[in-house]
This record gives C-alpha cells, sequence and structure tokens, in this order.
C-alpha cells in the first residue's frame, strides 16, 4: 500500500511542478523517485501469477523506454515525468490487494469452557424474565440458502432465553415442517421469489416490533443473545444500536473468533467492525430505510448507516452470534466486489465515491478494507513543530523526509532549539533560519517537552499543527495531505501517524491505555506485516483509538489552544495520552492512520518503569477511569498483560496491573 500511495503522490507532485514550474533539481529528484517505484514494481510483480505480472512489466516497460529518451535528449521535461508517473501509479494499481485470515486463537475452547452461560445461569433468565420486554422483529431472507441452514437457525432461535420475539422467514420456496416453528411463539413464513433485498422488504411489511434483528441462513445465536442485547437497552435507554461479538463453527468446532471493538466512526468506514447480531431500534431502522440485503457490501452499508443515526451505540463484549461455516467457505465476509458492491449504493463523482460522510471511498491496504479520503476545498496552513533531535543527521534527515513527502505547500517548520547542540547543530540551525526554511524557537534545555511544544505551537498558529519527533523521518508521501483531511474534520480530536523502529518493527500504532498497566501501542516491538485479519485491523486500517503518541501527532490549531494544549506539569511521560483523553472527553474522536509513517531511531518518551513518582501519579490520576473499565477500542476479552492481543481466560479490568493499584 505505501508503494501505491507513492505512485499517487508522485503524480500530484509532478504535475504541480508543471504548473509551477520549478527548480530542474525538484523535477529531478522526483524523477529518481518514480524510477525507484519502478524498480519495487517489477519486484512485486515477479511475485504474481504471469497473466497479473505480465501487465505490470508491461506498463513499467513502458516507463522505461520514456526515461531513457528523456535521458537521450537531455531534457527531463517535466511532461514526460509527469505522464511517466501516471504509467506507474496504473502499474501499482495493478498489484493485488492482500489476502488475511482470521487470527486463530489456539486457547479459544478453554475461553469458551470459562465463559459460556452455564444452565443455571439460562433457566433463570427464563423464569425471571426482563420487564420491560419490547417485542424484537427477527428478518431472514433465504434467497439462495440451503434448508439445513434456515433449519439450524430456526433451531437456535427457538432456544431463546427471551420470549417476547416474532421471526418471519422468507423464501422463495415452500419449507417442508416450517409453517409452525417450536420454540418460537409468533413465526410467519413469506413464500416471496427475489433477491435477498426483495425478500427482506416483503418481511418488513410483516413485522411490528420495537427493535429488528436481520439474521442469515446458519447464524446461530447464543440462547441468551437476545435477553442481553434487549438488555443493554434497559440500562442505557439512549442505546438504538446493540451488537456483539460472533464466532464461527467449521467442521463442528467454535473457532475463529471475531472480538471487535466499540463503535468508532473511522473504524467502521474501514471494515465492517460491528458485523451481526446487531440490534437496531424501530426508530433507527426507519431512518435508514430499512434493510438492504444480504451482501456483505449491503450488510455493511446498514450498520454504518444505523450507527451513524443512533442516539448511542453499545457493545457487548461477549460472544452473540456462531456462523456456521463449510472448509472452504472464507473467513472474511467480505469479497474482491465489496468495493463495486459498496460504493454501488451511493452516487459517485469519478475521483472516488462520495457517500453521506463527505469523503470518498477507496480500496484498503487488506481484502476487505475500505480507506476514506476527505478532500477539501482549500489548501490549509500547517505548522510543523519539531523537537527532541539527537544530533544534527537526524533533524537534518527529518527535515529533508518532511519537505519531500509533504503535498501541501502553505506549511511552516518550527524548530525547538534548547541549546544543547554541538557547533554543527548551531550551524545547521542558523542556515535554516537564514534560508527560510524553518524558524527557531530557543527554548531552556530544563524545560519539560511539553512546555516546549506548547511553546513552539504558539509561535506557528497555523489551521493544523503537526508534532514531529526531531529523531523521525517521514516514510508516507502525502502524509499532510491524509492529517490535514482526518484532523480538520468536523469532530475530528488528535490524530496519529504508525512509527516504527529502524528494523521496521512498531513503536506505535495507537494507544491502548492499560496494556501492561499504564499505557502502550499493541504490536509494539512486533513486524509491521499483514499476519492476520486481526494483526491488520491494528496496523493497517484507519481506526479510531483512546490516544496517539506525541512524536507523530497532528491536531487542528484550534482545538488544541481551545483545549487547554498539552499539560506542562507532566514532564516525563504521559504528557501526549492525556491531552488525547482530555479530548475524548469532549466528545472529539481520536484517530490512528497507517497512511501515513514515520521511522524513529531511539525511543519514544514512553518509559513508565523509569518516570518520575509525581509523573506517575498524575497519569495514574488521568487514565483510572479507563483503566477501571478497560479501554474502549480494545475488546474486554484480550489480556491487557501482553502486547499482542491474546485472550483472557477470564476478562479483568487492566487497572489491576497498574502497580500503583491497592484493593
Amino acid at each position: 500500500m505505501q508503494h501505491r500511495e507513492t505512485a499517487e503522490c508522485t503524480v500530484y507532485r509532478l504535475k504541480a511542478v508543471c504548473r509551477s514550474y520549478k527548480p530542474q533539481s525538484s523535477r529531478v529528484r522526483f524523477g529518481i523517485k518514480i524510477a525507484e517505484s519502478a524498480d519495487t514494481i517489477m519486484q512485486q510483480a515477479a511475485e504474481q501469477p504471469p497473466n497479473r505480472s505480465n501487465a505490470v512489466k508491461n506498463k513499467v516497460q513502458k516507463y522505461r523506454m520514456m526515461q531513457e529518451e528523456s535521458e537521450m535528449t537531455e531534457t527531463n521535461t517535466s511532461g514526460i515525468i509527469t505522464a511517466a508517473a501516471d504509467i506507474i501509479a496504473g502499474a501499482f494499481n495493478a498489484l493485488p490487494k492482500r489476502v488475511c485470515n482470521q487470527h486463530k486463537f489456539s486457547d479459544y475452547a478453554d475461553y469458551l469452557h470459562e465463559n459460556l452461560p452455564a444452565q443455571a445461569e439460562l433457566d433463570l433468565q427464563r423464569e425471571k424474565p426482563l420487564n420491560p420486554a419490547p417485542l424484537v422483529s427477527v428478518a431472514i431472507a433465504c434467497a439462495g440458502a440451503s434448508r439445513a441452514a434456515v433449519r439450524s437457525t430456526l433451531e437456535a432461535l427457538g432456544k431463546q432465553t427471551y420470549a417476547n420475539f416474532e421471526v418471519c422467514l422468507v423464501s422463495e420456496l415452500a419449507q417442508a415442517g416450517l409453517t409452525d416453528y417450536e420454540g418460537i411463539p409468533k413465526f410467519r413464513l413469506v413464500l416471496f421469489n427475489g433477491t435477498a433485498h426483495e425478500q427482506l422488504k416483503a418481511a418488513e411489511k410483516m413485522l411490528n416490533g420495537a427493535y429488528f434483528l436481520q439474521l442469515l441462513p446458519g447464524d446461530l445465536p447464543a440462547p441468551d443473545a437476545l435477553h442481553m442485547l434487549v438488555l443493554q437497552t434497559h440500562s442505557n435507554p439512549e442505546a438504538e444500536v446493540v451488537f456483539a461479538d460472533e464466532d464461527s463453527v467449521i467442521d463442528g468446532i467454535r473457532q475463529n473468533p471475531i472480538f471487535k471493538p466499540d463503535y468508532g466512526r473511522d473504524t467502521l468506514r474501514s471494515f465492517n467492525s460491528i458485523g451481526r447480531p446487531m440490534l437496531v431500534s424501530k426508530r433507527v431502522h426507519a431512518a435508514v430505510g430499512g434493510f438492504r440485503g444480504s451482501t456483505p457490501a449491503e450488510l455493511w452499508a446498514y450498520c454504518i448507516d444505523c450507527a451513524s443515526a443512533a442516539k448511542q451505540v453499545i457493545h457487548i463484549a461477549r460472544i452473540g452470534l456462531t456462523v456456521i461455516r463449510d472448509c472452504g467457505g472464507s473467513e472474511i465476509p467480505c469479497t474482491d466486489i465489496l468495493k463495486r458492491e459498496f460504493n454501488s449504493l451511493y452516487p459517485g463523482d469519478g475521483s472516488g465515491k462520495k457517500n453521506h460522510t463527505n469523503g470518498c471511498c477507496f480500496e484498503g491496504s487488506v481484502l476487505g478494507t475500505l480507506r476514506m479520503r476527505y478532500p477539501r476545498k482549500r489548501e490549509p496552513s500547517v505548522g510543523i513543530v519539531i523537537a527532541g533531535a539527537d544530533g544534527v543527521e537526524n533533524l537534518q534527515r527529518c527535515i529533508d523526509s518532511a519537505e519531500m513527502q509533504a503535498t501541501v505547500d502553505c506549511r511552516r517548520i518550527i524548530i525547538a532549539d534548547d541549546g544543547s547542540g554541538d557547533e554543527r547543530m548551531r550551524r545547521y540551525l542558523r542556515a535554516l533560519k537564514k534560508n527560510r526554511v524553518a524558524e527557531i524557537v530557543h527554548v531552556n534545555a530544563e524545560q519539560p517537552l511539553p512546555e516546549t511544544l506548547n511553546a513552539c505551537a504558539c509561535k506557528a498558529a497555523a489551521d493544523l499543527l503537526l508534532f514531529l519527533n526531531g529523531n523521525a523521518e517521514i516514510l508516507s508521501p502525502a502524509f499532510l495531505r491524509e492529517f490535514t483531511e482526518l484532523a480538520l474534520r468536523h469532530g475530528a480530536g488528535a490524530v496519529g501517524g504508525k512509527i516504527v523502529n529502524e528494523s521496521g518493527n512498531i513503536l506505535s500504532a495507537g494507544t491502548v491505555i492499560g496494556l501492561n498497566g499504564w499505557a502502550q501501542s499493541p504490536y509494539f516491538g512486533e513486524k509491521d506485516d499483514f499476519e492476520d485479519f486481526l494483526k491488520c485491523s491494528f496496523l493497517h486500517v484507519q481506526r479510531n483509538v483512546t490516544a496517539v503518541s506525541g512524536a507523530f501527532m497532528a491536531v487542528s490549531g484550534e482545538n488544541f489552544f481551545s483545549f487547554g494544549m498539552f499539560d506542562e506539569t507532566l514532564s516525563g511521560v504521559g504528557w501526549d495520552t492525556e491531552f488525547c483523553v482530555r479530548l475524548m472527553r469532549k466528545g472529539l474522536l481520536n484517530c490512528f492512520t497507517p497512511f501515513a509513517k514515520a521511522r524513529l531511531s531511539g525511543k519514544l518518551p514512553n518509559d513508565y518503569a523509569n518516570a518520575g513518582k509525581a509523573n506517575l501519579l498524575r497519569c495514574y490520576d488521568v487514565y483510572r477511569e479507563t483503566l477501571l473499565c478497560g479501554d474502549r477500542y480494545f475488546n474486554a476479552n484480550f489480556d491487557y498483560a501482553n502486547l499482542v492481543p491474546t485472550l483472557a481466560a477470564v476478562p479483568y479490568p487492566p487497572i489491576k496491573l497498574n502497580p500503583l493499584y491497592s484493593v
């Protein structure tokens, strides 16, 4: 995905060069970049089947011919380079997406043994039903489904501990023995020959519940599924959408659980993080126009619309549904046509598909995911605040990479100088100031980092503020465009990019409060690869998070100053997380994006083990609420003692891992 984005950015920058007649050196530099991209494409194409690789190689060969022509004539005109970049971009787009399987939890059987409801608990739910018990309408469209799958779903519904529900089954053929199904008090069979969408519309005319639930043939709701979904509407009167986790049955074995995060706007737009089962209030169901259909894209679109229209969305971190799959069945409910199906639900504008989010969706880096773009009508001003560089080489690499990869021209670079550098550093800073590349803010070497960043931010005074560690090197082209589009939306908080170390291992991909008792990034120290879909759902999609690292963080200038800047009393660790928590408590959404990536030389400033006592007490006070309840974007069934998501046989609050906690 990084290389595909490289080509896209290269085309953008080269066309800008043509318009503005920048110096010849700029065109040469960008020409070198797309030449390197061509080499990367050839290597990737060699790993693909011949029918795919030949198309890619042919496009690259056209570029090679243009490059030779440019060198022979010694013109190296921007027109030739721009055309070459278009060819390279087409070659990148011809490369296939990565396919990731679901994560295999080896201890899932033990987890089920410890967490499935006991029979006595189920009996108690039947003996003491919920009061009030609103009517739940269940719709099942049988288009193309087998009788065995339909029967298995009805049998599971017949075992529900919640009694006040109705089922409307729509089938194109009469299902023998299904006119009156045991255990379902209100059962209707509608004979209707049509698509799943048409069948669901026929079912809606027969349903009168206060809540709606769509199931597919082969879905097996847990015996207490309806009970626990409705129960959440009692404790949360504003809840209009309630969803739970799910797993699969393959060859009679329950496996491949999908433990979901709480609802996040950006997460749901990247992949279907709600899925099934999803209970929807009658008001929301009517507001979004009813059921869509049964394809992955239609189910996804229904989830997005319902979550957007609901007053409150509640997630239950328990398995509420099991899906029957055969051995050859896909474990990820997405296909190659997902993007086309999803986009067909909304009118398009040519560059991408517009929807009610005021954004455009494009295919993500993993099959079954999407990437959202939010183009802006005007180019915002950007202030890049750089602090904490260890040596002139690191600072120079940081500034050069920011200049090379940026696609926003209206930007200012502010560098904090604490006077601790050697003579080479002082000469370099003087040169930057003289050539008007950057502005230098002189600070006290003894003052805490948050105070330094606040001083530089006041100097920048831009629409968007980007805080960048001086030891970081930007790897993603168009990273500023990604930050401006995400951070300047209405309701957006802080936006953080992906940070890796010099070996390519993860340093930061969003912060989870509670990991190791304090706050840390999931998959910290692990390879930045595409091992399985669970890992990809953390590392390779735009998603909502509780906090992001201050070493690569963007936030709108208005929000930064309105909500009090960084807390200068947190001198060592936690100042970035505290700021993000403050934004979240004001109703703003923090976001992680993998499409802005940086490589860091050295360590992040988050060493809680060596932080001062006063600093830790302040962090504990800020984190305490989340430590007690768990991070909403990290499923409660995961073990907070492990940076790689693993199951906790008996889930527990992360505060138990904190050294300052006492019972």
